[in-house]
């Protein structure tokens, strides 16, 4: 069951569906999500932790906290996705795609941020659940095209790529595919693999 909304403000509202669709973030990715100044993002961070909205964790010494949605956060966000729990073997992944969302958001005015745990449910609502891939995140530009992004961090089989720009190739799901990757030399093979698709783009996104 959610927290009475009365006890949370839009704002606090706002800071926990960010958090609930992107499944973890810091606080100042949170901050730069919601251009709010890192003390800002920090107080609603304290706030939703006092309600029982959202849970600290610390899973790598010395580094920022980490926060997440608990069961009760994401009943209040109202998004219809359960907790997300942090995941040590992804969540490095998980970050960055939120920072990239970021990124990409402040590129495209205009644009949305479909998450994957987003698409997810929408693909279950379809009857579509357990389908072949989904890609990190999906940016909906202002004129409709779907732009489906996949972060690269490490490296993949050449196995492992055909199949995803296979699917890709035979989907009506995505107009366009932007793979992005911190390594020059996993883009070049990106591009040698994708070069008969001239709708899948390949960048270099250095890694922070």
């Amino acid at each position: 069951m959610g927290a009475p909304r009365g006890q949370v403000t839009a704002r606090d509202l706002e800071a926990l569906r960010w958090l609930v669709r992107m499944r973890v973030a810091t606080a100042a990715q949170l901050a730069q999500a919601l251009g709010m100044s890192l003390d800002a993002a920090r107080r609603r961070l304290r706030v939703l932790g006092r309600l029982g909205l959202v849970r600290a964790s610390r899973p790598w010494a010395g580094r920022p906290a980490v926060y997440a949605a608990t069961r009760a956060g994401a009943g209040a966000a109202g998004l219809g996705l359960g907790p997300a729990r942090v995941r040590l073997g992804t969540l490095r992944h998980d970050l960055r795609v939120g920072e990239l969302a970021v990124a990409l958001l402040r590129a495209t005015p205009g644009a949305r941020w479909v998450s994957e745990r987003e698409i997810r449910r929408q693909a279950a609502e379809e009857g579509l659940a357990g389908g072949p891939h989904v890609p990190d995140g999906l940016l909906l530009l202002p004129d409709g095209t779907r732009v489906a992004v996949e972060l690269e961090l490490t490296p993949k089989t050449r196995r492992h790529l055909l199949r995803i720009l296979r699917f890709y190739a035979r989907s009506r799901a995505y107009d366009r595919v932007r793979y992005l990757t911190p390594d020059p030399g996993q883009a070049d093979r990106l591009r040698a693999l994708a070069h008969h698709l001239p709708h899948v783009e390949v960048g270099v996104w250095p890694d922070g």
